[in-house]
C-alpha cells in the first residue's frame, strides 16, 4: 500500500462528499468490530470498510464510462442502474489511484453491493457492516444487528434476504448474479462451510 491511513483518510475525505465519508467511517468500525468477533484480519476489515464506496467518487452520469474504461463487463441490470457498477469499479480505482495491491481487500470492495457466491468471510463481514452500520434504520434491523450466537453465513443470509425483500417488494430490477448468491448460501449453510 503507498498510503498511510491518515493519508487515505485525507484522500477520502476529499473524494467523497462529507455524508458518505461520514458512512464509510461507521462502515469502517463496524466492519473492525465484525471482524473481531469472526476471527478475520481487523487491519483488511477496517481498509475494505472504509474504502468500499470509493466508486461513488465517479458521478453516477459516468460510471458506466468508467467501467467500460476498465474493462469490466456491463450486463442490462447494471446499463439500467449504474449504481449497481461502483463496487467493482471503486476496487479497480483503489488499486489504479491509491496503489492497494490487497487482493482480499479488493475483492471485498468489489463484492458488497451485489455479492457472489463463495464469498469469503471479509466480503460477508463489509456487506454487513454497510447495511447495519450504526445511522442505519429499517425494519428487520435489529434481527440483523444482533450477532450473539450466529455464525457470519447466517448474518449474511439475514442480510441478504433484507436487500432480495427491498428490491422484490419495490418492483427494482434484480441482479442476475443475486440468485447465484443466494442459492450459494442456501449450500454453504448445509454443508456448513462458514
Amino acid at each position: 500500500m503507498r498510503y498511510s491511513e491518515e493519508k487515505i483518510l485525507n484522500l477520502l475525505s476529499e473524494w467523497l462528499d462529507e455524508k458518505l465519508f461520514a458512512h464509510s467511517l461507521r462502515v469502517r468500525n463496524t466492519a473492525k468490530e465484525m471482524a473481531q468477533k469472526f476471527g478475520v484480519d481487523v487491519k483488511k476489515a477496517a481498509l475494505a470498510g472504509l474504502l468500499h464506496d470509493y466508486g461513488k467518487g465517479i458521478k453516477k452520469t459516468d460510471i458506466i464510462f468508467e467501467a467500460k474504461k476498465l474493462g469490466l463487463s456491463i450486463n442490462s441490470a447494471e446499463e439500467y442502474d449504474p449504481y449497481l457498477l461502483h463496487a467493482p469499479v471503486g476496487a479497480r480505482l483503489i488499486f489504479s489511484q491509491l496503489g492497494i495491491k490487497d487482493t482480499d481487500v479488493m475483492q471485498a470492495v468489489s463484492r458488497h453491493t451485489v455479492g457472489e457466491p463463495f464469498m469469503s468471510k471479509l466480503d460477508m463481514i463489509v456487506y454487513i457492516a454497510d447495511m447495519i452500520e450504526p445511522t442505519r434504520s429499517f425494519p428487520g434491523l435489529e434481527e440483523i444487528r444482533n450477532l450473539e450466537g450466529k455464525q457470519l453465513i447466517e448474518v449474511f443470509e439475514l442480510a441478504y434476504a433484507h436487500t432480495l425483500h427491498y428490491l422484490i417488494r419495490n418492483k427494482k430490477l434484480i441482479h442476475p448474479k443475486s440468485f447465484e448468491v443466494w442459492n450459494w448460501i442456501q449450500l454453504s449453510k448445509e454443508k456448513e462451510i462458514y
